[in-house]
């Protein structure tokens, strides 16, 4: 009896979205991905590992590139959604549609964005854009930095890295850094192009030890951008 409350509230609820959204929900094979801003955006979209199928297509049946990542998820591009909209994609089985994106040893490549990694430190050392022609780092970007204390002079950076590629694309591109970190057990940096998005997506764990002292922990962001 006491059950009958929750699914009931979870039927009047689905009933609710279903008139507010004026479009039938979707099935277990399908995903709407809806847009809350006031113009039109284009962005990944990430499901859970137990999304069946690694094929995606758009509600007019085309291919969307995707792809599986290292931890089992789903991911795939979701194009041009309208400002206070939301578009259909169809989740199936099939290969999926690629991308572009390249990763070696120590960088990454799209056709808008080019990164570059120090191979010791494993810093930003290089950022290209496609009809650029600039180099968009001054000097480092993401190094680690640790303060003991309020003199500049005792300044610490991160030791030698090791750097690994995670997403091997052709969507999603990543490179891991692991590297030992004076005031952390461990320091742990990913950085991630996507073939389709002008950015650099960066991802830092800091396993911080518990100092009581006087410290601080930086990461540098030397920026070059011409005009």
């Amino acid at each position: 009896y006491k059950q009958g409350y929750a699914l009931t509230a979870d039927r009047i609820s689905h009933e609710l979205l279903e008139k507010s959204l004026g479009v039938k929900p979707a099935s277990s094979s399908s995903v709407d991905v809806f847009n809350t801003c006031s113009w039109s955006r284009t962005d990944l979209v990430t499901l859970a590992k137990e999304a069946r199928g690694d094929s995606v297509k758009d509600e007019s049946g085309k291919p969307v590139p995707s792809q599986r990542l290292s931890t089992g998820e789903l991911v795939f591009l979701a194009r041009d959604i309208p400002p206070f909209g939301a578009k259909r994609f169809v989740i199936g089985n099939g290969s999926p549609a690629g991308g572009k994106a390249e990763a070696t040893h120590n960088s990454l490549t799209t056709p808008l964005l080019q990164v570059k990694l120090d191979e010791v430190t494993g810093d930003i050392v290089s950022l290209r854009r496609a009809g650029m022609d600039a180099e968009l780092v001054n000097g480092r970007i993401n190094n680690y930095l640790y303060l003991p204390g309020g003199d500049i002079k005792n300044v610490k950076p991160s030791g030698a890295a090791k750097i690994s590629i995670k997403e091997k694309g052709p969507l999603v591109v990543s490179l891991l850094v692991e590297s030992e970190a004076p005031g952390c057990n461990n320091l742990v940096r990913e950085v991630r192009l996507i073939d389709g998005l002008d950015r650099v997506e960066i991802i830092d764990l800091v396993d911080k030890k518990a100092v009581r002292a006087v410290e601080g922990v930086h990461f540098g962001f030397g920026f070059n951008v011409p005009d």
